[in-house]
């Protein structure tokens, strides 16, 4: 049986439906001995809106201090820097939306970054434990090249 499709008896069981298939799960045997845990990565990339939203970032950060301490400026382009590829951490943009700023100019940055937000694939992964003789869960490598 799928990890998917038991997750789903497993709520009908309760008269639930749980929607789509995103989300890391991990399912125990009934001992507590064996563990699967399942992870969805999602690919995310920006279009042209992120630079809309830097843009109002920057006019805010602008007026916010009158030009007066760049370096809440700096903190911001912390989050815009790209890596040696030319990739945006997908991660430090996500959190500026987690700041809690109540500006209407910052509101509408954050709401040009969520629009410019693409997810362009996902990946599963698979990870197995099992219980040892010390009572950890350790992960059992499934790498068959070193195998």
């Amino acid at each position: 049986m799928q990890i998917q499709d038991f997750i789903e008896l497993s709520a009908a069981d309760y008269g639930q439906k749980i929607g789509g298939k995103k989300g890391n799960v991990s399912l125990a045997s009934n001992e507590g001995r064996n563990m699967i845990k399942r992870s969805i990565n999602e690919s995310i990339t920006f279009d042209e809106r992120l630079q809309v939203a830097k843009s109002l970032i920057d006019d805010y950060i602008h007026r916010w201090t009158q030009g007066g301490n760049d370096n809440i400026k700096a903190l911001v382009e912390h989050a815009f820097q790209t890596d040696k590829a030319g990739n945006i951490s997908v991660t430090r943009i996500l959190g500026l939306r987690r700041l809690a700023i109540k500006d209407e100019q910052w509101l509408k940055a954050m709401e040009a970054i969520a629009d410019s937000i693409s997810i362009t694939g996902s990946k599963t992964y698979l990870r197995l434990y099992q219980r040892n003789n010390k009572d950890v869960m350790e992960q059992i490598s499934l790498d068959i090249a070193n195998g």
